[in-house]
């Protein structure tokens, strides 16, 4: 099976899911047209690039077990020992059945990927996809 093969049934699977239907029609698009795409999305984490500053550049797709709510004060919602050492989000891209949502804050506390919203509360089902991008602090 090709990756167009496979691009094609998830777009067809995930037709309910407006962004991640567009990112996968943008991969189709970049096949078609012969480009060589490399990039996998994976619940485990992995290198994807650089930073500004030199550092690496990680990414990892979550799944909340539970239903988010994110309100105008920082709410954990989600705890991973993977971004337990991140130094700064560089990206949090929310896939909800719900459509595009903005105004929403991220930092990691303690190990915990917490949000807050500027101005009201959005709330998420469980299952919403995250793809979280983000560098770690140095070791030594």
């Amino acid at each position: 099976m090709t990756l167009k093969d496979i691009a094609k049934q998830l777009t067809t699977a995930v037709q309910t899911v407006p962004n991640l239907v567009q990112i996968l029609r943008d991969g189709l698009e970049q096949v078609e047209a012969g480009s060589d795409v490399t990039h996998e999305y994976s619940t485990n984490e992995q290198i994807v690039g650089k930073w500004i500053d030199g550092s690496d550049v990680y990414e990892k797709v979550i799944t909340t077990p539970a239903q988010i709510s994110i309100t105008t004060s920082w709410s954990t919602i989600y705890s991973d020992s993977d971004i337990a050492d991140a130094n700064q989000i560089i990206d949090v891209k929310l896939l909800s059945t719900g459509g595009v949502y903005g105004g929403i804050s991220y930092k990691v506390d303690s190990g915990n990927l917490q949000a807050a919203t500027i101005t009201s509360s959005l709330s998420f089902l469980a299952g919403t996809l995250l793809i979280v991008r983000y560098t770690k602090a140095a070791t030594e």
